[in-house]
C-alpha cells in the first residue's frame, strides 16, 4: 500500500509553496506525512472544495468539509487525499487518512508546546492557542519553528472546537453540555466556578424566558445571590430521634410528634450552615429537643410578645418546645459560625432551655 505522501505526490501535478501566515487552501497541497494511517470517505459538504493533502473537519451536519473556524464544526478527522469539489446537488466523497504525522504551518509555535493540543486556525495552519470556534487540529509532536511543526492528526482524539485534556481548559464560545445529570461533574473538593469580580450581573442562572432565575452579584463589598422567582426548599421529614449532619445544611426539619422524648442532634458546627426546625405535630402533642454538639453552645434569644428566652450559650446545653407550650408551626432557625456553635435567626413560639 503507497503511502499519503506519495499519493499526494502523484496526485499533483504541481507542489503548492507553504506559507507560514494563515491562509486557507486555493490549489491542493505536498504535505509531509508519516505514517500509513487509516483511510476513509466522508459525505462532503454541497457547494464546496477539499484540497489534497488540507486538514478536513466535520460539521454538526456530520459532512466534510475543509477545516476552518466555526461554531458547527465537530474537530479535524485527517487530511485529504485527494481535490474534490462537490457540487449543490447530488452526493459526493472525499477520501480522508487518520492517525497521520503531518508537518503543518504554524503562526506562534514554541518548543513548549510539544504534547499540547493545538487548533487549525485554516486547513493548512494550525496555533497552540484556540481561537474563536476553531476546531482540534491535533497534537503537536514535533517543534520544527514557530512557523511550521509535525502534528498528529487522528479522529480518535479530535471531537470539537476544544479537547478535554486542556488545564486550564478555556473556552472562547459557548458551552452547551447535552449529558443531562451529571453533565458538569466536580470531583474536586476544592472546586469552585469562579466569576468576573465587581460585576452586578456575574452569573446568571434561569431558562428560556427568564435567565436571571438566579443572579450572582459580585460587586465589591456587596457579593450576594439574588433571586427572581420563589424558592422551593428541601424539607426533611423527622418523626423521632435524628442525628444530623453537614448534608442537612439549608434544610428545613418538619419535626411531628413522634419526637417526644427524643432528640435532634446537631452536627459539630458548621460556618454558614443554616437549620431550621418547625414543629408540624397537634398542640401540645410534644416536647422538642435540640441537642448541640458537646463542645458547641446556642446562642441569642428568643422574643415572643413580652417574654424574652435567653438561651444558656453554654456548650452542650440543649433548647426546645416544653410539651405545654408547643404548638403547630412554632419554628427556629439556626446558623453555625465554624467555632462557637449556633446562632438564633429567628424564631415563633415559646423556646427555652431544656
Amino acid at each position: 500500500m503507497k503511502t499519503l505522501r506519495n499519493i499526494l505526490i502523484l496526485a499533483m501535478a504541481m507542489a503548492f509553496v507553504l506559507d507560514a501566515h494563515a491562509t486557507e487552501l486555493s490549489a491542493a497541497r505536498v504535505t509531509d506525512c508519516r505514517y500509513t494511517g487509516v483511510s476513509k470517505r466522508y459525505l462532503m459538504k454541497a457547494s464546496d472544495t477539499i484540497y489534497a493533502g488540507g486538514m478536513v473537519m466535520i460539521n454538526s451536519s456530520g459532512t466534510a468539509e475543509p477545516a476552518a473556524a466555526s461554531a458547527s464544526n465537530a474537530g479535524v478527522v485527517g487530511v485529504a487525499q485527494t481535490t474534490v469539489t462537490a457540487a449543490a446537488s447530488g452526493s459526493y466523497y472525499i477520501t480522508v487518512t487518520s492517525g497521520v504525522l503531518c508537518k503543518f504551518a504554524g503562526t506562534t509555535l514554541g518548543q513548549d508546546d510539544v504534547g499540547d493540543v493545538v487548533y487549525a486556525e485554516d486547513d493548512q495552519t494550525v496555533d497552540e492557542t484556540a481561537g474563536s470556534n476553531e476546531p482540534v487540529a491535533g497534537v503537536l509532536l514535533q517543534y520544527v519553528s514557530a512557523s511550521e511543526g509535525w502534528v498528529l492528526i487522528d479522529a480518535g482524539i479530535n471531537t470539537g472546537r476544544t479537547n478535554v485534556v486542556d488545564d486550564p481548559l478555556t473556552l472562547t464560545g459557548d458551552l452547551t453540555a447535552g449529558g443531562g445529570a451529571g453533565a458538569v461533574t466536580f470531583s474536586d473538593s476544592a472546586s469552585s466556578i469562579v466569576v468576573p469580580d465587581d460585576d452586578s450581573t456575574a452569573l446568571l442562572v434561569g431558562s428560556t424566558g427568564l435567565l436571571n432565575g438566579m443572579t450572582y452579584d459580585s460587586t465589591d463589598d456587596a457579593e450576594n445571590v439574588a433571586f427572581a422567582i420563589g424558592v422551593v426548599m428541601n424539607t426533611v421529614s423527622v418523626t423521632g430521634a435524628t442525628t444530623l449532619d453537614k448534608s442537612d445544611c439549608g434544610k428545613t426539619m418538619m419535626v411531628t410528634a413522634g419526637i417526644d422524648a427524643a432528640s435532634i442532634t446537631l452536627p459539630a458546627t458548621v460556618d454558614g450552615c443554616r437549620l431550621e426546625f418547625m414543629y408540624v405535630g397537634a398542640d401540645g402533642g410534644a416536647l422538642l429537643d435540640i441537642s448541640p454538639n458537646a463542645s458547641d453552645a446556642v446562642h441569642g434569644s428568643c422574643t415572643l410578645a413580652a417574654s424574652v428566652v435567653e438561651f444558656s450559650g453554654t456548650d452542650d446545653a440543649d433548647i426546645g418546645l416544653t410539651k405545654e407550650t408547643g404548638n403547630t408551626g412554632d419554628t427556629i432557625t439556626l446558623m453555625g459560625d465554624g467555632t462557637e456553635g449556633w446562632y438564633v435567626l429567628a424564631c415563633a413560639g415559646i423556646w427555652a432551655n431544656n
